[in-house]
């Protein structure tokens, strides 16, 4: 109550944030459709590739270094969120380590919870191992299994690091979206203002999304006789 009155929201108020919330969930969804859309369209691109050029098949015995990323980011957010970061932060100094440290950690859309970059960090192990295991063992050495698919510790460990990267995507989607902007209600000089934020948070966006089309490829191209182990054992797939 102000002034021994009730005061309410007016209806504008109430239309005004209706459409607000409508206009961010629709940028949610389009943005959730826009990155998989490009990860699909990468994974038949990069499938269409190997199969046509048998040189570009000794590529995929690189692909596993991908996991290094996911090892380094996994320890260094375990040093930067329990280390001299959070010390440093809350006293107001800067450390060059663990600031480089927290940026690192930052590179991939992870959830920021010290068990997610822990288990990613030893999906990235494996990943790595797996590789290492696919590259230079010989052609009947069969590769330990961390999921029960018989796809190999390679593959079970990129499906391990795929969920949690889409996760992380999903969680943090907000990341990704760009704000559509109110151009069209400003009719003053200060709607130019608003085409040149709306383009610059555009612009900003892109490396974030092309990060995450790039990972999701990735991790898909090597988890995939996981997923496919996956599906016959539902039925799915034959």
């Amino acid at each position: 109550r102000i002034g021994g009155r009730r005061r309410s929201l007016s209806s504008g108020d109430t239309i005004a944030d209706t459409m607000q919330s409508t206009s961010s969930n629709a940028d949610i969804a389009r943005t959730l459709l826009g990155i998989t859309a490009a990860t699909v369209l990468s994974v038949f691109l990069v499938d269409d590739i190997t199969m046509r050029f048998e040189t570009v098949q000794e590529w995929r015995y690189a692909w596993p270094l991908i996991g290094t990323l996911y090892v380094a980011s996994g320890l260094s957010f375990l040093l930067s969120d329990s280390g001299e970061y959070g010390k440093n932060k809350e006293h107001g100094r800067s450390n060059i380590i663990a600031d480089a440290a927290h940026e690192i950690s930052s590179f991939v859309p992870l959830a920021s919870n010290r068990i997610v970059y822990g288990l990613a960090a030893l999906a990235g192990v494996g990943v790595l191992v797996g590789g290492f295991i696919d590259a230079f063992f010989p052609v009947w050495y069969t590769s330990p299994d961390l999921l029960g698919t018989r796809a190999g510790i390679e593959a079970d460990s990129a499906a391990i690091l795929f969920i949690l990267t889409v996760a992380g995507i999903v969680r943090n989607i907000s990341d990704y979206c760009w704000d559509s902007g109110d151009v069209g209600e400003v009719e003053d000089v200060g709607s130019m203002h608003a085409v040149g934020s709306n383009l610059t948070s555009r612009k900003a966006q892109l490396p974030s999304w092309a990060l995450a089309v790039v990972l999701c490829t990735q991790l898909w191209e090597i988890a995939s006789p996981t997923f496919y182990s996956w599906g016959e054992l539902l039925g799915i797939v034959s």
